[in-house]
């Protein structure tokens, strides 16, 4: 019936926070999963944008505990940088707003957290991939309509312009 309505803001909370990766999304999801989390990365790629939205802040506050996070603190940080900017790039294909939004600021803090970091050989080859499939998103919000994402997408292209690990 919500789907119907075109709403999730009914839903009960069972079946936003039970709901599985699909089949098709999981081969994407995979490399995720040792980083971020089964239930973060769940999240990431449910159907809900306040799923998505809330795996976005989770991350956020985790990269700036980093390394003191019990969630992500024993991660490598070229396997970290790398799966977070993998993590924004499926979240940035939203059409809600905010979930860009959140995965723009995601990208500013992290940019910033790790600032001075290296990522090399296969890691490199992956963040490449995911910051091209990132930028091609973001640079379509910079021409949408809502002045707040829009801002939001031109000041992240410039983070990502000046920023060392992305080169």
């Amino acid at each position: 019936i919500n789907e119907q309505l075109g709403n999730d803001k009914n839903l009960p909370d069972d079946i936003t926070e039970n709901e599985e990766i699909t089949p098709t999304d999981f081969k994407k999801a995979e490399p995720l999963i040792p980083v971020l989390t089964h239930d973060i990365v769940k999240k990431i790629f449910s159907k809900h944008w306040r799923n998505k939205e809330e795996a976005m802040k989770i991350i956020n506050s985790e990269i700036q505990l980093y390394p003191n996070s019990d969630l992500l603190g024993q991660q490598q940080t070229d396997k970290l940088i790398t799966s977070v900017i993998l993590a924004c790039s499926y979240v940035l294909q939203c059409n809600i707003s905010q979930d860009p939004m959140e995965a723009m600021d995601l990208l500013k803090v992290s940019l910033n957290k790790f600032r001075g970091a290296n990522v090399q050989g296969y890691l490199r080859q992956e963040l490449n991939q995911s910051v091209d499939q990132s930028l091609i998103l973001i640079l379509e919000k910079v021409g949408d309509s809502n002045l707040k994402l829009k801002e939001k997408a031109e000041n992240i292209v410039l983070e990502l312009a000046n920023s060392r690990i992305i080169g």
